[in-house]
């Protein structure tokens, strides 16, 4: 199934959505500042220290104390960056099961088989979860589909929000005639309904959850079938000669109903008249 995203954050600069490695040389090994394990003995980027910290489960209070972070210079670049936006779009890929997806702040990376995100340097000015989805979709689209997201813009007056955003996929089977082929042209996609919840989290999640947009979807065990068909010009000729004839009896039924209302009026007029 293709999930299709088209998002803009208007507080939330690109730069804080993702954090990317810069130093790439094989052969430097930069210092861990003592978190180094057997399977960990470089750091070579900010964010492989703060990793490191995390797997010795220390607490990074200042990144700027790492080299590797101030040549990264990520605390300057953010603060240059203001409360400049960032528009996402693009697709994902995924099987056709109950699942969920999220976009949030701070770099991420994975440690222990859990996802993890630090925001180690981001501000309130840098977690504003106002945003505007210019679509959403599960699946290709088909005529007359109304996808209940597309266009919906949230103001968020409070920073550090988890918005989490619950939908319901219906399959759907769009069934069309194709005039070029003379054949029946299929769509299979999705429509979904949607509901939506805000809260307040710490900046360091605390295991409250972290500040982002949470997108969680499953699939309804139902399915829609839309079909389009093309009537024969007999059957077309046949309804309208029905709806012609139905048109003269109406009409002959009210003027004989007028015609004897008339002359029963007429009829007692002419007696009260001698």
């Amino acid at each position: 199934m293709t999930i299709k995203l088209d998002l803009t954050y208007f507080y939330v600069p690109c730069l804080s959505v993702t954090l990317p490695d810069r130093r790439n040389d094989p052969h430097h090994c930069g210092s861990c500042y003592g978190a180094e394990s057997d399977t960990r003995k470089c750091c070579n980027t900010c964010k492989e220290v703060q990793l490191a910290y995390h797997e010795q489960h220390w607490v990074v209070k200042n990144v700027s104390v790492f080299e590797q972070c101030r040549e990264e210079n990520w605390d300057d670049k953010l603060a240059k960056l203001g409360s400049e936006g960032c528009r996402i779009h693009g697709e994902l890929q995924v099987n056709k099961v109950a699942g969920s997806f999220h976009i949030a702040p701070g770099s991420s990376f994975a440690t222990n088989n859990v996802h993890v995100h630090n925001m180690q340097g981001l501000t309130d000015a840098h977690v504003n979860m106002t945003h505007k989805i210019s679509s959403l979709s599960f699946g290709p689209t088909y005529p007359g589909q109304v996808n209940p997201l597309d266009g919906v813009t949230m103001y968020v007056v409070e920073p550090f929000q988890m918005i989490t955003y619950y939908m319901k996929l219906v399959p759907t089977i769009y069934i069309r005639h194709n005039d070029s082929t003379d054949a029946m042209d299929t769509v299979e996609s999705n429509q979904y309904s949607v509901t939506w919840h805000s809260k307040g989290t710490p900046l360091n999640g605390n295991g409250q959850g972290i500040p982002g947009l949470f997108f969680n979807y499953e699939i309804s065990p139902i399915l829609v079938k839309i079909s389009q068909e093309h009537t024969s010009f007999l059957h077309f000729l046949t309804n309208t000669c029905a709806i012609i004839g139905g048109v003269f009896t109406v009409a002959s039924l009210f003027d004989a109903f007028i015609y004897h209302s008339t002359c029963v009026v007429r009829k007692r007029f002419s007696e009260h008249s001698h």
